[in-house]
């Protein structure tokens, strides 16, 4: 058994209690886009809570000081934005959209809680987004931001060599 293998072997059992779960329409909003981005989340009853006001895992409230387009202090902050959290135990979530036709997938946003990463959540994540839809011809991961999302893209591309075509742009 070499290291990859082995490797393998302990993401799925660290991931083993982790279900997907296709939440619907993303709760963030994506300038410049028309319509919802679908989200997939994962959930995990067995880790520990998220903390308190965490975006993205638990209702954030985010509050603005300044007046919008003019310079000045606001009285008192008023409430700019508000995020709902995910589920109950999300510890990732995915946001994806349709890329061109309905043979292509853009995966918009990925994050897996920082507490909680290198247990192979975010292979999971696109692993399902690939089962959901078996017959597409397209991944596109977008801009990566990460070296670890680079070094999935490159992965799934090796692995679905000449079924999918795995491509993104690296910006690490």
């Amino acid at each position: 058994m070499n290291r990859q293998q082995l490797k393998e072997i302990v993401e799925n059992v660290l991931s083993e209690t982790a279900e997907l779960v296709d939440v619907g329409q993303s709760p963030l909003a994506y300038h410049g886009y028309v319509g919802g981005k679908n989200r997939l989340a994962l959930i995990d009853h067995d880790a520990p809570p998220s903390k308190p006001n965490h975006m993205f895992f638990t209702d954030y409230t985010r509050m603005r000081k300044f007046k919008k387009g003019k310079f000045g202090r606001l009285k008192r902050p008023v409430v700019d934005e508000f995020v709902p959290g995910g589920p109950p135990g999300m510890v990732a979530f995915q946001d994806w959209s349709w890329y061109g036709d309905k043979e292509a997938i853009y995966l918009d946003y990925l994050y897996v809680r920082g507490d909680l990463r290198g247990r192979g959540y975010a292979r999971k994540l696109i692993q399902g987004v690939i089962d959901m839809h078996p017959d597409i011809k397209l991944l596109h991961f977008g801009k990566m931001m990460r070296e670890e999302i680079g070094h999935l893209q490159q992965w799934f591309a090796k692995k679905y060599e000449g079924q999918i075509n795995v491509i993104g742009a690296k910006n690490y």
